[in-house]
């Protein structure tokens, strides 16, 4: 599984986030579901391209808590469900 939903991620699972789906807007000017944080929002909890994290666990709501540096964030379902990630390969 080297490129998933995060979603779908394994819990316990270091990955590194990729892009994330073109339809979550990057600013104000561009339409996007009011639901879901645009990816300024996104960057500045530090879920950028590129940033390293670890799914710790499942919300009630089928969501997840992610560890981003020392910070624990908390993501809705349809959120990982947008969110893509890389997960490494055992040897």
């Amino acid at each position: 599984m080297p490129d998933a939903a995060l979603a779908d991620v394994p819990l316990g699972s270091a990955v590194t986030l990729l892009a994330h789906d073109p339809r979550m807007a990057s600013d104000s000017r561009q339409p996007h579901d009011a639901r879901l944080p645009s990816a300024l929002r996104l960057a500045e909890l530090g879920l950028r391209a590129g940033a390293r994290c670890v799914v710790l666990s499942r919300t009630a709501g089928d969501g997840r808590i992610v560890a981003v540096g020392p910070a624990r964030v908390a993501l809705g379902r349809e959120l990982t469900q947008r969110l893509r990630a890389r997960v490494p390969t055992s040897p």
